[in-house]
């Protein structure tokens, strides 16, 4: 492996002769020019300091030899300008350790370019902090992977925003908090080109609090399909917790659908939140078992009638505070207009304020019939952010085994042997 110094790989780049550099040093001064020409299988080391924003890749790795860029040590930071650091149609990319903040619109924009998608970018291990609008966005991005990263402060959106169309992405492990819009958005975006719909996508094993104070969700779902949501923890957000919805293009086809809700927890102080679940505009098929709904000022739990057709929850914990209530959403405008459609579905809804609807007609529709519903689980200290769950609570051992769990959120295996817990953490 060959190591260039900083004035040595500067020189190089502009006479065109590094082409087969393995590992090159940076600096400040020198970033720029090294990656306009990285090559292949190139590792691009940061010498501690503050990068200025604005920095832009468009060369792409593949996959023998990606390209990945990483700190020499704990302290290089891109710090301001529109987007700390783009990647434009950039492929088979790494980017590992770095500190991103105080940029104008976002910490990284990683999106396509001449060609119609990028793909195989991991972001790993990074922090995004005071991002104006958002921590990172991608759009048109297959194989994108967030993991073991930190973002928060955004005053405008959101703090990890995956858009456009992009499929098999992963969405891991990372702390998403104190951004005024969603978490995490991910939303196909039918009015951006492509097919309109975000695909076989993986959320999991993220932590989310103290997000949504200008509205939003701790997980925006908007036009995807075929994705797993598992083991994430959810906790005093002050919007939704988990929405599946539609917004733009085609409903029938572009709506948020065939997704599974397995395992997390999430969880509203008393008066405030809206619903832990909301499904709207023919979110269809949806599967939702063995989580922890707790609070919601609107409600726990609320679905459309538009949303009825193929929907499965069974095996939850689904309680709320007293004083609210659990089905329905007490500040639903179109109650009134709704409830003929509730009628035709054979649910009847108390639509005096917002939507109610009562435990016995929710679980006629085949829902919750093995859950708990009403009756507060006891976690360890959930006002300081701790949701282990006491061994006598209800949800211990009250999961159904599912496939698509086989860990919790700490990585720990649920048991094959013995009954399963619901929420994101495993009882040891």
């Amino acid at each position: 492996m060959r190591t260039f110094f900083a004035a040595t790989v500067f020189l190089g780049f502009l006479l065109g002769a590094c082409a087969s550099a393995e590992t090159i040093e940076a600096t400040p001064e020198t970033l720029p020019a090294i990656l306009a020409a990285v090559n292949p299988g190139d590792t691009v080391v940061l010498a501690d300091g503050v990068y200025k924003g604005d920095a832009r890749l468009t060369r792409s790795g593949s996959a023998e030899k990606p390209i990945v860029i990483k700190p020499a040590g704990k302290s290089a930071v891109f710090d301001g300008g529109d987007t700390c650091l783009w990647l434009e149609g950039a492929s088979w990319v790494a980017v590992e350790g770095i500190r991103f903040q105080n940029a104008a619109t976002a910490g990284m924009k990683v999106r396509m370019g001449d060609k119609p998608d990028a793909e195989h970018v991991t972001v790993r291990n990074c922090v995004f902090a005071d991002n104006k609008k958002w921590g990172i966005i991608t759009s048109h991005v297959n194989s994108f992977t967030i993991e073991g990263c930190e973002t928060f402060g955004a005053t405008i959106e959101h703090g990890i925003y995956v858009a456009n169309s992009g499929d098999d992405n992963v969405i891991r492990n990372n702390l998403v908090h104190h951004n005024v819009g969603n978490g995490i958005h991910m939303n196909g975006d039918p009015s951006c080109g492509g097919d309109g719909v975000m695909s076989r996508l993986l959320c999991e094993g993220n932590k989310i609090w103290e997000n949504g104070s200008k509205g939003g969700s701790g997980l925006s779902v908007m036009h995807v399909q075929d994705s797993l949501f598992r083991n994430n923890l959810l906790y005093d957000n002050h919007a939704t917790g988990i929405v599946l919805f539609w917004y733009t293009g085609d409903e029938k086809t572009q709506s948020s659908k065939r997704n599974k809700i397995l395992n997390n927890t999430v969880f509203f102080r008393p008066g405030d939140g809206r619903l832990c679940l909301l499904m709207r505009k023919t979110a269809v098929d949806n599967i939702v078992k063995n989580n922890i709904f707790v609070g919601g000022k609107r409600g726990v739990v609320y679905a459309e009638p538009s949303c009825f057709d193929g929907f499965v929850s069974d095996c939850n914990v689904i309680a709320n505070h007293p004083g609210q209530r659990l089905f329905g959403d007490a500040e639903e405008e179109e109650a009134a207009k709704l409830a003929p459609d509730f009628e035709k579905i054979g649910v009847r809804i108390d639509s005096k304020s917002g939507v109610e609807i009562a435990v016995a007609d929710w679980q006629k529709k085949g829902l919750d019939t093995h859950s708990s519903i009403g009756k507060m689980p006891v976690f360890s200290d959930p006002f300081g952010g701790k949701f282990r769950l006491d061994p006598e609570s209800v949800g211990i051992g009250m999961g159904e085994h599912l496939a698509d769990v086989p860990a919790d959120i700490t990585g720990a295996p649920r048991p094959s042997d013995k009954p399963r817990d619901c929420g994101c953490y495993q009882s040891r």
